[in-house]
C-alpha cells in the first residue's frame, strides 16, 4: 500500500488512522480533553484502539455483571491512563457501587500521582507548556469526578473518594466535608474524623471548624482528635474541659480523651469535680478519667479511692433528691453508672 501521494489508497489509510484515534478515546473529545502531546503515547493508543473501545463499550454497559464491568475497567487502566481516565469519569454516578468503586480507585490513583509528580519537580507539571496543560487537564477530569463522587450518600466509592481529595489538598477540607455532610454522604463523626487526613495545617482548621460550629456528633468527634494531640491539649482543657459555660457532653468527652493523653490531668481534673455547680455528666466523667489515670500512674492510694467513693455517694444522693423534686432523670444516671463501676472494685476497667 502507498502512503505517501493522492490516491485512494492513501486517503483511505489516513481515513482508517483517523477513526481509529476517534474509537480509542471518544470520551476525552466529550470532556474537551486534549490528546496526548506524546506522539509514542498516540501511536500506542491507535495500536489498541480495537481493544480500547471493546473495553470502554463492556464498562459502560449495565446489562453486563458488575464484575466483568470492573474488570474492563481495570483493563482500560493497564493499558493507559489516557484510555480509562475519561471512562472512569464517566462511571463515578453509575447505579452499580461496584463499578463506582473502581472507577474512583482509577480517578484516585489518577490523583496521587499528579500530586507525586508536582513533589518531584516533575517537567510535566509546569504550567504554560504543552505537557503541563495537558496533566492539568487530565487532572482536572480526575478531580472534577471525583467531587461528583462524594454526593452519593453513603457509599463505599463516594468515601474513597472523599478521602482522596481531601488528602489531596486538592481544596480546603472544611467546605468540602460540609458538603458531603449536607448530602448525607458520611455522618457528622466520620466527617470530623476525615479532617485528620488533610495535611497537617488544613487538618487543624477542619478540626477547629468542626469544634466551633460543626453537628454535636461531629463537635464530640473533634473535641476527641484535638484532645490527643499534644499541641491542642491546652486548648481543649481551657475551652471545654474547664470551661462551665461549655456544654456538658463536650467536657465530659475532653475528660475522656485528656484523661487518656495528658499525663498531667490529675493535677487539675477534681477542681472540675469539686465544683458543687458541675453537672453530673461532667462530675462523672472528671471522677472516672481521674481514677483510671491516677490508678494506671500509681498514684490512687487506699485513702485517695475511700474518699473519691465518699464524694461520688455525696454527689449521687444530692441528685437522687434533685430528680425527685423536679419529676426528672437528669442528674443521676451518669452518677449511678460510675457508682457501679467503682462498686466492682479495682483494678478499674
Amino acid at each position: 500500500m502507498t502512503y505517501m501521494g493522492g490516491n485512494n489508497n492513501s486517503r483511505i489509510f489516513v481515513s482508517a488512522l483517523v477513526s481509529a484515534w476517534l474509537l480509542a478515546a471518544p470520551c476525552l473529545a466529550q470532556l474537551g480533553q486534549p490528546p496526548n502531546p506524546d506522539p509514542r503515547v498516540r501511536a500506542y493508543l491507535l495500536e489498541n484502539a480495537g481493544e480500547i473501545e471493546r473495553l470502554r463499550v463492556t464498562a459502560a454497559n449495565t446489562n453486563f455483571d458488575p464484575g466483568t464491568r470492573s474488570k474492563a475497567l481495570e483493563g482500560l487502566a493497564l493499558i493507559s491512563e489516557d484510555a480509562a481516565l475519561p471512562v472512569a469519569a464517566e462511571l463515578v454516578t453509575d447505579p452499580v457501587e461496584d463499578v463506582r468503586k473502581s472507577a474512583v480507585g482509577i480517578l484516585a490513583n489518577s490523583v496521587v500521582m499528579a500530586g507525586h509528580d508536582a513533589g518531584n519537580h516533575d517537567p510535566a507539571m509546569h504550567p504554560g507548556t504543552i505537557w503541563g496543560s495537558y496533566v492539568q487537564n487530565q487532572h482536572k477530569v480526575a478531580l472534577d469526578a471525583l467531587r461528583l463522587a462524594t454526593r452519593q450518600s453513603r457509599s463505599e466509592a463516594g468515601m474513597l473518594a472523599l478521602k482522596t481529595l481531601v488528602r489531596s489538598s486538592a481544596e480546603e477540607a472544611s467546605p468540602l466535608l460540609a458538603e458531603a455532610l449536607a448530602n448525607g454522604a458520611v455522618t457528622p463523626k466520620q466527617a470530623a474524623e476525615l479532617c485528620t487526613q488533610a495535611p497537617e495545617a488544613r487538618s487543624r482548621a477542619c478540626l477547629l471548624d468542626f469544634l466551633d460550629k460543626g453537628p454535636a456528633e461531629a463537635r464530640l468527634a473533634a473535641v476527641a482528635v484535638l484532645g490527643s494531640i499534644p499541641g491542642d491539649r491546652p486548648l481543649i482543657r481551657n475551652k471545654i474541659f474547664l470551661n462551665d459555660q461549655a456544654e456538658p457532653a463536650l467536657r465530659a468527652a475532653a475528660a475522656q480523651v485528656l484523661g487518656q493523653y495528658d499525663p498531667t490531668f490529675t493535677s487539675y481534673a477534681l477542681t472540675v469535680a469539686t465544683d458543687p455547680n458541675t453537672p453530673s455528666l461532667v462530675y462523672a466523667a472528671a471522677v472516672r478519667n481521674y481514677a483510671q489515670s491516677a490508678e494506671s500512674a500509681g498514684k490512687l492510694d487506699a485513702a485517695q479511692w475511700a474518699a473519691l467513693k465518699r464524694a461520688l455517694q455525696n454527689k449521687l444522693k444530692a441528685a437522687q433528691e434533685t430528680d425527685a423534686l423536679t419529676r426528672s432523670n437528669l442528674n443521676a444516671p451518669p452518677l449511678q453508672e460510675l457508682n457501679q463501676m467503682f462498686n466492682k472494685g479495682r483494678p478499674l476497667q
